[in-house]
């Protein structure tokens, strides 16, 4: 087989999207996007409709508890620093490590942001 040609398909963002997600950040709705994407494409979709306008991104993707524990602690430092300019990936068996692994103290502090 010798190919002839590569195509690429974009699924471009509805129209308003963006804007409407504008006006419920404004009133200070929190969002959660859950999709089973991988790490790049979500986080370019979250840019693209306007949940991530923030440069930085923390991913939550750690293969142990202990690792989980680390990226929860970096989260609480962004927090306790003030810097609320950020945005979070999660990866899905990360949810779950979180949820029965990690302290309920650094959950807490997880799940209030």
């Amino acid at each position: 087989l010798i190919p002839s040609g590569v195509a690429g398909i974009e699924d471009k963002i509805a129209e308003g999207v963006r804007e409407t997600i504008s006006l419920l950040k404004k009133a200070e709705i929190n969002f959660w996007m859950i999709t089973g994407d991988k790490f790049t494409t979500a986080k370019e979709i979250a840019k693209n409709c306007g949940l991530f306008n923030k440069e930085k991104i923390i991913e939550l993707d750690g293969n142990s508890p202990e690792d989980i524990e680390d990226k929860v602690i970096e989260l609480n430092n962004e927090l306790k620093e003030n810097i609320l300019n950020f945005g979070i990936c999660i990866k899905g068996s990360s949810v779950f490590t979180l949820n029965q692994k990690i302290p309920k103290e650094l959950k807490n502090i997880f799940l209030k942001s």
